[in-house]
């Protein structure tokens, strides 16, 4: 998940990037700062974590030594340490020593953030995390185990049993599933529209709607989200754009600068390709 800054028409401006993978890498989320004002109060602890004031502190530091689309995708989100190390390292493990108990009981309460356990947070995951932060132009993301994982928790921290989201009909296969099939589940409804046609979007929209979610170009069928018109849409509705920017990247669609909200991207799919 990636985190932009804030927005003076939303109430907490957040732009946020999920990034997923099925096939061993992880997989990631994104969210404007926006984004966060429409968490539930239930939502994991784990969602919020990736924008501490070390990860911004560190992203500032690229930003201002990392340019560039090509330079941010080999060097974005790390800054070599004491090693000099100018790859990044691979840090297998799944604890990590404290300074102390009374640092080791501040950082479960949540009161001081850093590392706790591997599957919160890991600093090679971190830097994966600032990584498509940077190259969506979000501030701050969420790696996950695969692209519908990534798509599942997005709509799982923005919705209720009760709630239901607006959600384009043309998906990848395995995400239309997820929606149709299993989230329903859950007490959570998808609204299938055209997503092409913003009166159709906007006559789905209710009390109980949490998000529009659509594809830049849908996979398989190549249909265009029209991201500025659904951006307006939602704001108008107070509720975020989630954006699967899976098909174009980040390379070719920054849905944060067309009104997007939070972003969803999946790693072994044509980003794996591409870079």
């Amino acid at each position: 998940m990636l985190l932009r800054s804030a927005k003076p028409a939303l109430k907490a401006a957040y732009s946020y990037v999920a990034i997923g993978s099925s096939v061993g890498r992880p997989a990631a989320i994104g969210i404007s700062g926006a984004a966060k004002s429409f968490l539930p109060p239930t939502a994991s602890g784990a969602f919020y974590r990736s924008i501490s004031s070390t990860t911004q502190l560190q992203m500032s530091k690229d930003a201002d030594l990392v340019r560039g689309f090509e330079s941010i995708c080999l060097h974005g989100g790390y800054l070599p340490d004491e090693t000099t190390s100018r790859g990044v390292p691979l840090y297998r493990t799944a604890p990590y020593v404290f300074e102390s108990s009374d640092k080791a009981a501040k950082l479960f309460a949540l009161e001081e953030l850093g590392n706790i356990y591997t599957r919160i947070m890991n600093p090679t995951t971190d830097v994966l995390e600032q990584r498509f932060a940077a190259m969506e132009g979000g501030a701050a993301g969420l790696a996950l185990s695969s692209g519908t994982a990534a798509a599942f928790n997005t709509v799982v921290n923005l919705c209720e049993q009760g709630d239901n989201f607006v959600s384009a009909r043309n998906l990848y296969g395995g995400t239309y599933t997820q929606f149709n099939d299993i989230i329903p589940k859950f007490g959570i409804n998808a609204k299938f529209v055209d997503i092409c046609d913003p009166q159709a979007v906007k006559d789905a929209i209710d009390d109980k709607t949490r998000a529009i979610f659509c594809e830049t170009v849908s996979n398989p069928a190549l249909e265009i989200s029209p991201l500025e018109e659904l951006g307006e849409i939602a704001k108008e509705a107070g509720i975020p754009l989630v954006v699967d920017d899976t098909f174009t990247t980040p390379y070719l669609t920054k849905p944060f600068e067309w009104g997007g909200e939070l972003v969803v991207l999946d790693c072994d799919m044509l980003l794996s390709i591409i870079f």
